[in-house]
């Protein structure tokens, strides 16, 4: 999935969520993993059902090169 692909369906999902306002929590619940999961594989972060390795919360500084 490319990257234009993931933001389009990030959009999609918010809608969807904005829609549902007192909606299905269950419903909701499941849009807001899916969100979550195409956000972290949009910014490359760790997912959140893993737990971050020791150190993960230092800051590495990595020069241009």
């Amino acid at each position: 999935m490319d990257t234009e692909a993931i933001a389009s369906e990030i959009v999609n999902l918010k809608n969807r969520i904005a829609e549902l306002d007192e909606g299905s929590v269950e419903e909701k619940q499941k849009l807001h993993e899916r969100l979550r999961s195409l956000q972290d594989r949009l910014s490359d972060r760790t997912p959140v059902d893993r737990e971050p390795g020791p150190g993960s919360n230092e800051v590495q500084y990595i020069p241009p090169s």
